[in-house]
């Protein structure tokens, strides 16, 4: 018969009555019969003398078998009448070096210290040295066939600690973005009903529809008053109430009477309402549409006005859209008695115009909506 290094076993074993136990490896030099065929059990007889002391310079292999010690035999059985104590090696793990069909690895077990030991091994499938562990695998008992970590050592099974998974969580959290978001006041502006109605069609009367404040006075001086601390404003003028009236309806009717007041004026307890908004890095549109695409607006008094500088290209049929567009950016417009000569100048001066909404007001496409509605209803009704 020829010897083999079959198992290695690992030191650090508590000493007890019929066992050894040694500071270092122990290696076993065990006589091997010819080697059985793959998935038939064989037993090897070794002598007390068989057993050598391990050296150190031994290079540790991965653990891949673990030794169980069965029950001491009976006087009756054949192992007792020969002093023996028998022990089943069973793999256990998925890093075993096949080696002729044996597998060949670290195991700590406690040790006879009697006559004899029998041994009863399974052969491991053989397999390349690439296929190894993946052909030991298959060969594991399920209830032994753990999964393994980084390190080829069992995970641990069940749910984390109660730390780790805080701190998971934690993790999670910030790793979360949530959006910035911005707050917009918008100050509501009196409804055409909430107006003081006055039977005067001979006097002249001040429409104001941005700026400081928004509504129908009766001197150009109020206005000015009222939109100082703004520093800009937007009025009209009428001759007689009804007209004055109408002109406010049609800027109210657009939702674009955008108020500013000073807060120590007499719009400083003007309601509002304040809406928060996703803030937005994204670029303004400066669309200009062909001239095929405008509609032609209802011309309120004299004059059409052409967009030349302003938040949004187009033509216009009252002061008051016209204002609201230019009055914020230092814009201009062009005006025209006939909307064929406007949509002329149009087409002419398509390449000089510029366009340049404000972030967050009335033209930015984000937004200009909700304002609008909330202006007119007094209310935010997305949020």
């Amino acid at each position: 018969m020829s010897s083999a290094t079959l198992y290695r076993c690992s030191p650090g074993f508590e000493p007890d009555d019929g066992y050894i136990s040694s500071p270092s490896p122990i290696i076993f030099n065990v006589p091997l019969p010819p080697v059985p065929e793959e998935g038939s059990p064989a037993e090897v007889t070794t002598p007390p003398q068989a057993i050598a002391q391990g050296r150190a310079d031994v290079p540790h292999q991965p653990v891949a078998t673990t030794a169980r010690r069965q029950p001491m035999a009976t006087a009756s059985s054949p192992a007792a009448a020969q002093g023996q104590t028998a022990v089943h090696l069973q793999p256990v793990a998925t890093t075993s070096r096949v080696v002729g069909g044996l597998g060949v690895a670290s195991s700590t077990q406690r040790l006879p210290s009697s006559s004899g030991l029998k041994v009863t091994y399974e052969p491991l499938p053989r397999a390349s040295s690439s296929t190894a562990i993946d052909s030991a695998s298959r060969g594991v008992s399920p209830l032994l066939n753990l999964p393994l970590d980084a390190n080829l050592r069992p995970r641990p099974q069940g749910p984390p600690p109660a730390s780790a998974t805080q701190s998971g969580s934690h993790h999670a959290a910030q790793s979360v973005q949530l959006p910035r978001m911005r707050i917009i006041r918008v100050y509501i502006p009196p409804k055409p009903c909430e107006l003081p109605q006055i039977m005067d069609e001979n006097s002249w009367f001040y429409i104001l529809t941005g700026g400081g404040g928004a509504g129908i006075f009766d001197s150009l001086e109020t206005i000015e008053r009222l939109c100082k601390h703004a520093g800009w404003n937007i009025h009209q003028i009428r001759r007689g109430w009804t007209a004055a009236y109408n002109a406010y309806v049609e800027a109210w009717e657009t939702g674009t009477i955008w108020i500013e007041p000073d807060p120590n004026g007499a719009f400083a307890n003007c309601p509002y309402v304040d809406i928060q908004v996703e803030e937005s890095n994204q670029p303004l549109p400066d669309d200009k549409p062909p001239s095929s695409a405008l509609v032609p607006p209802i011309k309120s008094k004299d004059y059409f006005y052409l967009i030349m500088n302003g938040e949004q290209a187009g033509i216009v049929g009252s002061w008051h859209d016209a204002a609201i567009r230019i009055k914020r950016v230092g814009g201009y417009v062009k005006k025209y008695a006939y909307y064929n000569n406007a949509l002329l100048g149009y087409r002419e001066k398509l390449n000089e115009m510029k366009i340049t909404p404000r972030r967050y007001g009335l033209f930015d496409p984000a937004v200009a909506n909700r304002l609008r509605a909330v202006i007119k209803a007094g209310v935010d009704v997305e949020a």
